[in-house]
């Protein structure tokens, strides 16, 4: 559970904010990467609001949104939250929630702070 909790912390970080003449809701979207613990994540942000995020054998797939123009939310589906939520606690949520703050994002690099002061550094892989 915890790959897929540092899975969403880094889809949540590719939501980006502050650009040249394009705004982060149009440079996000495409698909970005980071290492983090010697496992590459890889985030896809489709312009219908969708997300697929990656890390290691792991995906999962749900929503994002913009509450303001510099901060993004990240909703994913959590296909493990009947298994054993007695043992997962706050991870047996059917949707794992995170929020990232987008400090830089231009067409190659995005940087985002989740709400625990991480943060991250993602490149475009296309």
């Amino acid at each position: 559970m915890r790959r897929f909790t540092i899975l969403t912390v880094a889809v949540v970080c590719l939501l980006a904010v502050s650009c040249g003449s394009r705004s982060p809701r149009q440079l996000i979207l495409g698909t970005w990467e980071t290492n983090d613990g010697g496992e590459t994540i890889r985030l896809e942000f489709e312009k219908d609001g969708s997300v697929r995020g990656s890390r290691g054998i792991f995906t999962l797939t749900g929503r994002y949104s913009w509450p303001d123009e510099n901060t993004v939310e990240i909703h994913l589906d959590n296909p493990f939250a009947k298994i054993a939520p007695e043992k997962l606690g706050k991870l047996a949520e059917s949707v794992l929630k995170f929020r990232y703050t987008i400090s830089a994002i231009d067409r190659e690099q995005m940087t985002a702070t989740d709400a625990n002061g991480k943060q991250l550094s993602f490149k475009r892989v296309k």
